[in-house]
């Protein structure tokens, strides 16, 4: 059976509110958590940006399942072998439980350490380059690297867990579909959440090369409801929910987290906890 998550997205929320959330998911039958790494909000109206490494332990002492973070970059706001220690103490703290999700970075997040920010070829083989260095210190071995964009004199990972963590890597386009489910009173209501909090949800082109939340919230103005259609899943038919979730345990995924774009969290939760996860098979 497939694992149905929590998206705890620290860019709407403050990290002590998300855990109250995360809690409570954890009590209607998520399985676990995944943890939103951002040093900036998308727009100034989500008005949040909390450490992601501080939130998942906070996070992880207060719940059961699984958690990781959806995603973090390996490449520029920290040397992958930083990400790499905080990984290994995290699976050490939590054996079983904990996932490293990697993607090659945005603008938004990782401009203000970047003296030159990449194209987007350069940014995947950073990444790659990345996760190389970061499965040789899984090893617990003494590793050197130099390689085309990262050096590393002679280390290793003192706290290791018995099994280093598994890697997920994001991928652009319907992939990303995989984060779908969202739940409103009202359809009205639902597009109006969108509209507001999530309009990146609704903008057709890529956002890796944005640096600002004032420059999305400028963008923000020319999203229409009509451009959300195809992307985000907006109804107040839970069915319509469980079935879009379906089509992914169906193709074969094994985890699914799901965000809900509105504030009204524990509703949401509650709906989903006793309308849609008992009725996914």
């Amino acid at each position: 059976m497939a694992q149905i998550g929590y998206a705890a997205m620290l860019e709407q929320f403050h990290p002590r509110e998300l855990i109250g959330f995360c809690e409570k998911a954890e009590a209607a039958g998520f399985s676990g958590v995944m943890a939103a790494d951002h040093v900036q909000p998308w727009t100034p109206q989500q008005g949040n940006a909390a450490f992601v490494w501080a939130f998942m332990a906070a996070a992880a002492e207060h719940t059961r399942g699984d958690i990781g973070p959806g995603v973090t970059c390996p490449s520029f706001r920290s040397h992958p072998a930083i990400i790499a220690q905080a990984a290994a103490t995290m699976s050490a703290m939590y054996p079983g439980r904990f996932w490293l999700g990697l993607g090659s970075g945005e603008a938004l997040n990782e401009h203000i350490v970047a003296g030159y920010w990449p194209e987007v070829a350069e940014r995947i083989n950073r990444m790659f380059e990345s996760i190389e260095i970061i499965r040789k210190l899984f090893t617990g071995k003494d590793v050197k690297h130099t390689g085309e964009y990262y050096k590393m004199e002679t280390m290793r990972l003192w706290t290791m867990p018995e099994q280093p963590p598994p890697i997920y890597i994001a991928t652009a386009g319907p992939v990303t579909a995989e984060k779908t489910g969202r739940f409103c009173d009202g359809h009205e209501e639902a597009m109006r959440n969108a509209l507001t909090e999530w309009p990146n949800g609704g903008m057709k082109f890529p956002k890796a090369d944005i640096r600002s939340p004032n420059d999305f919230a400028q963008m923000a103005k020319l999203v229409r409801p009509e451009d959300f259609e195809g992307r985000m899943l907006i109804s107040a038919d839970p069915d319509a929910h469980r079935r879009e979730i379906q089509k992914f345990i169906d193709l074969g995924f094994d985890r699914v987290y799901l965000h809900n774009v509105g504030r009204n969290q524990l509703e949401w939760i509650n709906v989903f906890g006793k309308q849609v996860l008992p009725k996914l098979h």
